[in-house]
């Protein structure tokens, strides 16, 4: 999917396409109810939130674009955060980028730019 397509997905949308990405190579014989992979998503996000804080919230550029972002998704935030992770995580990059930042980056980079 594109970064437009996904912007235009719901939360729900958007954790039940991380779970379905993150359970995919372990494919059961019944497939995962939505509510199963959100619980999946949320898990994972969980498990990796101070590795998703290392590697966003050092950027000065990303709490720049956070500062002065027009919208809550700004395409150049998007860009950077999906940058940011891109390679570094086993999932869509664009996913992830686009959930932390409707969940909102402050939240996560709190702790760090304080």
């Amino acid at each position: 999917m594109t970064i437009e397509e996904l912007r235009g997905l719901s939360e729900h949308d958007l954790l039940v396409a991380i779970g379905r990405e993150l359970v995919q190579a372990d494919t059961p014989a019944f497939p995962f109810q939505p509510e199963q992979l959100i619980r999946v998503a949320n898990d994972w996000l969980a498990q990796r939130r101070q590795s998703l804080r290392s590697l966003l919230c050092n950027d000065a550029r990303l709490r720049e674009l956070c500062q002065h972002a027009s919208a809550a998704e700004d395409g150049l935030l998007i860009g950077h955060v999906v940058g940011l992770l891109a390679d570094r995580i086993e999932i869509h990059a664009g996913l992830v980028a686009i959930l932390l930042i409707r969940r909102g980056l402050h939240g996560l980079c709190g702790p760090v730019w304080r």
